[in-house]
C-alpha cells in the first residue's frame, strides 16, 4: 500500500511542488505578451491603459456589453496585466502547482492521502497531454481563463468532494444553522465565478454538480441548500445572457439548430482525438478490473455500478465541457484544460482497484522501472518544451529591439520578423502568430500597445542575421 502519512512522504510533496514551479516559472519567463495579452492591457470603457483595480472593473462592464461574459476569468487575466511581468509568471506557476493538488485532492477526497506518487503523475499528465500547454498555461489572457478558470472550478467543488469522503468514512455531516448559513453565502460566490468562468468548463461544472446532487440522494445524505448550485447557475446565466456574448454568437452565425449533428459528429472526433490516451487506459483498467475482481456469475451492467461514484461524477463533468461546445462553430485547443483535469481525476478513481497489486512488494520493481522511465520521457519532453519557448523568446526579444527603435524614431510603422518554430508549448500553436495583413488581429493589438498605425510581419529571417 501507499504510505501515505509519513513525514518523508510529506517532504517529497513539497519538494516536488516546489520543482514544478522552477520548470514552470523557467516557461513562463521565456513566455512573451502575445495577442489578447495586449488588448486586455486596455480598459474597454476609456480605450486608455489600465492602471488601477478601478480601471479594471469598469472595463468589465463594457467588456460584458461588448465582447463577453466571462467576468471572472477575464477580469483576473486584466487584473494580472496590471503586474509586472515577473509577478505574472510567479501567479502563474503557482496555480499550475495548485491545479496539480487540487486535482489530486479530488481523487482522494482528503488531504492527508496526497501521495507523493501520484501527484507527480498528476503533474506529468497535466504537461504530457493538455493539447495546447503554451496557451492554456503560460499565455497570460489564456491561462487566466483556462488554468485560473479550472483552478477555481475545482476549489468550489472542495465542499462537494468532501461531503462525499465523509459519508465514505461513515462521517456527519455539520448541520448547524450558522455553517450551512454560512457556507450557503461562500458557495453562491464561488458558485457565481465557477458558472461565469467559460461556456465549456461553465456547462462542465453544473453537471459535475448534478451528479453529486444524484449521488447525495442514492446515498441518502441529506442534501443542504448550499449544495443546490445556485450561485453555479446564476454564473452560467450572466455568462450566456451578457449583451456581448449576445454579439459574439451571433457575429459567428449564431447557434443553428441544424448543424447539431454535424457539430456532435465532428466534437466526438475531436473528442477522441485529444483524448485518446485517457479513453484507451480508461477502458483497458475497467476491463482488467472486471477481469482480475469478477465474481461468479457477475454481469457488466452490475460491475459497472460498483465502480466508484466518483469516477462517473466527473467524467460527466468532462463529457458536459465538451459536448456543450456543439452549440458554438469553434472549440479551440486550450478549451480542453478542464476536461483534460476532470479525465485525470476519472483515470486515477478507477486506478485504485489496482492500489493493492501495483504497490505491493511484488510487483515494487516494476512499479520504479515504470516510473524511472516515465520520468525520463517527461524530462525529455520537457528539455524539447523549453528550447523550443526560449528560441521562440529569442525572436521575440529582435522584435523588441526593432519595436523600441521604431519608437524612439518617431516611426508609425514597425516591420518585424515572424516567429516560425513553435509547438503546443508556446501560445503561438493554434492561436497563430502575427498576421500577413497588418490590419488584422494580432497585428492591430501589438500595433496599439506600441502605439503603431501598422505591425507588418517579415518572413524571411535572412533580413534580421
Amino acid at each position: 500500500m501507499l504510505k501515505k502519512h509519513t513525514k518523508d512522504n510529506k517532504i517529497i510533496v513539497i519538494l516536488i511542488c516546489v520543482l514544478v514551479f522552477v520548470l514552470m516559472y523557467l516557461l513562463n519567463h521565456f513566455t512573451p505578451m502575445h495577442a489578447d495579452d495586449f488588448d486586455y492591457s486596455f480598459s474597454f470603457m476609456t480605450k486608455e491603459r489600465n492602471r488601477t483595480i478601478v480601471d479594471v472593473f469598469y472595463s468589465q462592464i463594457t467588456h460584458y456589453q461588448i465582447l463577453n461574459g466571462r467576468i471572472s476569468t477575464l477580469g483576473f487575466a486584466q487584473l494580472l496585466l496590471l503586474l509586472d511581468q515577473k509577478t505574472i509568471d510567479v501567479i502563474l506557476s503557482f496555480l499550475f502547482v495548485l491545479l496539480g493538488v487540487l486535482v489530486l485532492y479530488h481523487i482522494e477526497g482528503r488531504v492527508r492521502n496526497i501521495s507523493w506518487v501520484k501527484l507527480m503523475y498528476v503533474y506529468i499528465m497535466l504537461f504530457m497531454f493538455t493539447p495546447a500547454v503554451g496557451q492554456s498555461y503560460l499565455w497570460t489572457n489564456s491561462a487566466a481563463i483556462y488554468l485560473g478558470g479550472v483552478v477555481m472550478i475545482l476549489l468550489y467543488l472542495i465542499p462537494y468532494r468532501k461531503v462525499m469522503a465523509d459519508y465514505t468514512d461513515g462521517l456527519e455531516q455539520k448541520r448547524g444553522v450558522i455553517y450551512n448559513a454560512a457556507m450557503f453565502i461562500i458557495m453562491l460566490l464561488l458558485g457565481f465565478m465557477a458558472g461565469d468562468a467559460g461556456e465549456a468548463m461553465s456547462a462542465g461544472v453544473l453537471f459535475t454538480v448534478l451528479g453529486f446532487l444524484v449521488y447525495f440522494r442514492l446515498k441518502k445524505i441529506k442534501i443542504q441548500p448550499w449544495m443546490l448550485g445556485m450561485g453555479n447557475i446564476l454564473g452560467l446565466v450572466a455568462l450566456i445572457a451578457s449583451p456581448g456574448n449576445q454579439k459574439r454568437v451571433s457575429g459567428v452565425g449564431g447557434i443553428r439548430l441544424f448543424l447539431i449533428p454535424k457539430r456532435f459528429a465532428l466534437v466526438s472526433a475531436l473528442f477522441f482525438e485529444k483524448m485518446q490516451f485517457f479513453i484507451v487506459l480508461g477502458t483497458l483498467i475497467i476491463i482488467l478490473a472486471y477481469v482480475i475482481n469478477r465474481k461468479a456469475n457477475t454481469k457488466v451492467l452490475e460491475y459497472l455500478k460498483s465502480l466508484p461514484g466518483c469516477g462517473y461524477i466527473y467524467f460527466l463533468g468532462a463529457l458536459a465541457s465538451v459536448y456543450s461546445m456543439i452549440l458554438l462553430p469553434f472549440f479551440p485547443s486550450k478549451a480542453w484544460s478542464f476536461c483534460v483535469a476532470f479525465l485525470i481525476i476519472v483515470l486515477f478513481t478507477l486506478g485504485k482497484e489496482f492500489e493493492n497489486y501495483i504497490f505491493s512488494d511484488k510487483y515494487k520493481k516494476v512499479v520504479a522501472i515504470t516510473t524511472a522511465v516515465i520520468v525520463v520521457t517527461f524530462g525529455g519532453i520537457y528539455m524539447n518544451a523549453f528550447f523550443t519557448v526560449k528560441s521562440a523568446n529569442f525572436e521575440n526579444d529582435k522584435r523588441l529591439v526593432l519595436i523600441n527603435q521604431a519608437v524612439e524614431n518617431g516611426e508609425d510603422t514597425v516591420t518585424i520578423p515572424a516567429i516560425l518554430d513553435y509547438n503546443k508549448y508556446t501560445p503561438y500553436e493554434g492561436s497563430g502568430e502575427l498576421s500577413w495583413d497588418p490590419s488584422l488581429w494580432p497585428n492591430t493589438s501589438m500595433a496599439r500597445y506600441y502605439g503603431f498605425k501598422e505591425v507588418i510581419r517579415d518572413d524571411n529571417p535572412l533580413h534580421y542575421q
